[in-house]
């Protein structure tokens, strides 16, 4: 997953003459500079002097997002869409902690308010996407992920994280062919990524090159630690060896996956 500083860092509202501006200014400053103490007291400052102030409620959640405390940030941004309801940022945001704080239904008002407002915005559909996807609705998942990739892609900003997103889910789907192009555009962005190389070998695996599965699990095992764990990887080398019929490297796998739990 895509790390949640990194969605945070970035985009700001627009701005609107204040007097709070200032203080909001050289708090959003702070915060690019991950002084997060000093970035909160300037917005503190900030709202303040002017309590409806968008970037500044909208920093201070991406504050306390960034402490993880999501109830913090929750309520400034339910009372920024409250005040601002076209703000697309504001709306993203409030979807986000939503489904950080596993309220996936909540999520999805906002989240499809923000991609309607900030259509080119990749990471609405993106969470949208991760929310339909755990309430069951795949089909709609598929293509928000689909969508995500296509934005990022036409921004010449594609994520590794996405594709592997919705590769895995065009497995579940048993959508191969699919998956195969996703994960060939991810190795082209890092064919060092251990998650990637993980999930080729289960793809090759599902389609009974077991060899090849070998060779890409293996190569994982030898990258650095990512979401995939080591018994993961050695659990798909025990099967592959297995399905080969070389017993013996099964077992040492099979037993090598045992000691990592």
């Amino acid at each position: 997953m895509i790390p949640l500083i990194l969605l945070l860092v970035g985009l700001a509202p627009a701005q609107t003459p204040s007097p709070g501006k200032s203080d909001y200014e050289r708090a959003n400053a702070l915060f690019q500079q991950q002084q997060f103490q000093s970035s909160l007291d300037a917005v503190e400052e900030a709202l303040r002097l002017d309590p409806k102030l968008l970037p500044a409620l909208t920093l201070r959640a991406k504050l306390a997002m960034a402490a993880k405390r999501y109830d913090l940030a929750r309520a400034d941004l339910e009372r920024a869409v409250s005040l601002h309801p076209d703000a697309a940022y504001a709306q993203f945001l409030l979807g986000l902690v939503l489904y950080e704080q596993n309220e996936l239904q909540l999520a999805l008002a906002p989240l499809e308010a923000a991609m309607k407002r900030n259509p080119k915005d990749p990471r609405a559909p993106l969470y949208l996407g991760l929310c339909v996807e755990s309430l069951g609705d795949t089909a709609r998942a598929a293509s928000l992920y689909d969508r995500t990739m296509q934005l990022e892609e036409a921004a010449r900003q594609p994520q590794v994280e996405t594709y592997l997103i919705a590769a895995r889910l065009q497995m579940v789907l048993d959508q191969n062919e699919q998956a195969a192009r996703v994960l060939q555009k991810a190795m082209r962005l890092n064919n060092r990524h251990r998650d990637v190389n993980f999930e080729w070998a289960r793809l090759e695996a599902r389609q009974g090159d077991y060899p090849g599965a070998v060779e890409a699990a293996t190569r994982a095992l030898t990258l650095p630690t990512a979401e995939t764990t080591d018994a993961q990887i050695h659990a798909l080398l025990a099967r592959s060896y297995q399905a080969l019929g070389k017993g013996e490297k099964a077992k040492q796998h099979a037993a090598a996956a045992k000691a990592e739990h």
